[in-house]
């Protein structure tokens, strides 16, 4: 926020609508770019943060999702289920497939 105002009152209402940053006039434009850019860079990397974590999640839930009883007895796991399998419904060479 740009402002010729300089009163605490007036910073304070400005940060807690929003404002990332506060400038008072006369202002430096070089500063000002430099905010600017540290600003952009922040924003860029959070919304990098949180595409990683939507694709971390899909992920997760693609393959907890698919993982099904080798038998075809039973259907995927629900949400925070776990798919167990003994050894009497899947022959030893199905262990990789049961644990993926």
């Amino acid at each position: 926020m740009l402002t010729s105002e300089e009163d605490r009152e007036t910073r304070l209402r400005a940060l807690e609508s929003g404002a990332k940053d506060f400038l008072n006039k006369p202002f430096d434009k070089i500063e000002v770019l430099m905010r600017i850019r540290n600003l952009l860079e922040a924003s860029l990397l959070n919304k990098a943060v949180s595409q990683q974590k939507d694709i971390l999640e899909e992920t997760v839930r693609i393959r907890t999702g698919i993982a099904r009883d080798p038998t075809g007895r039973g259907t995927s796991p629900g949400p925070g289920q776990l798919n167990i399998v003994t050894s009497k419904q899947a022959p030893m060479s199905s262990a990789g497939a049961i644990l993926r």
